[in-house]
């Protein structure tokens, strides 16, 4: 009697080709020959093969290596002030902001819950990452996430709407549309709104356990302690019309107007 449990592939295989390849007669001496494996077998073969090669060897969940350092890059979330629409006592700012991922916001009030990061000069951002953990929150998953960004409340603009189903990790943010910088992908705002519109199963409340935002670590790159060198300070363009060349100059923003840093 065969047990009920499961069979491997080649197992599939080995019932397929029984009934077709094995020649047997009722004598005590006979041996068993096998026919070489016909086409379809073969093509049965190859395509469990290419499906298993196909599979992930490594969980979805695992985030991908990020070293901000190494990409030039500074987290500048303690240049701004955050605040949130409402949260649970020892679940606010501080909670998101820690480097602790078992930590969370939790809000506490009524739906669309958002977070403002409000900065007090215009910031260049190449990255915005948020962590979420659909194992450990459930229903207070975020599945939907707008993003908004300007120079203050009455004129923030979408610029990035995520989606998601059951998410666990670091989620970088897409910036591929927002226009600035030379790429078109460097986002310039004084403040950046996050906004919750959804949660798993419907939930009220929403879990958001870490928030981080990047931007060019110019001293880093130039591998001096100011911003740039003297040579760098001023560069010129000409601009020819008519006959006539014009020559403007585009200075560079000087080491005092930079982006302050808590010392």
């Amino acid at each position: 009697m065969i047990s009920p449990g499961p069979a491997s592939g080649e197992d599939e295989i080995e019932a397929i080709r029984q009934p077709l390849d094995i020649n047997s007669s009722s004598s005590d001496d006979d041996t068993v020959t096998i026919e070489p494996e016909d086409a379809y077998l073969r093509s049965l073969r190859v395509q469990r093969e290419l499906a298993n090669r196909a599979r992930p060897k490594v969980p979805m969940e695992i985030d991908s290596p990020f070293d901000p350092a190494a990409l030039g890059l500074k987290e500048i979330g303690n240049l701004a002030s955050w605040t949130v629409s409402s949260c649970k006592p020892g679940c606010g700012v501080d909670a998101l902001r820690d480097d602790d991922t078992g930590l969370f916001w939790q809000s506490d009030g009524p739906q669309p819950h958002h977070l403002n990061i409000h900065f007090s000069r215009l910031v260049s951002i190449l990255s915005i990452r948020i962590f979420l953990d659909f194992e450990a929150d459930e229903s207070y998953t975020p599945t939907r996430i707008t993003l908004l960004a300007g120079t203050g409340y009455h004129d923030l603009i979408p610029f990035a709407a995520l989606n998601f189903e059951q998410p666990k990790g670091w989620l970088d943010v897409p910036l591929d549309h927002v226009g600035g910088g030379l790429d078109g992908k460097t986002l310039r705002a004084f403040l950046v709104q996050v906004r919750i519109v959804e949660n798993h199963q419907n939930g009220k409340d929403t879990h958001v356990r870490g928030l981080k935002i990047y931007a060019r670590d110019d001293r880093a790159r130039a591998g001096i302690g100011g911003l740039l060198g003297d040579e760098a300070m001023e560069k010129k363009s000409v601009l020819k019309g008519q006959g006539n060349g014009m020559e403007r100059s585009w200075l560079v923003e000087p080491d005092w107007m930079g982006e302050p840093e808590l010392r």
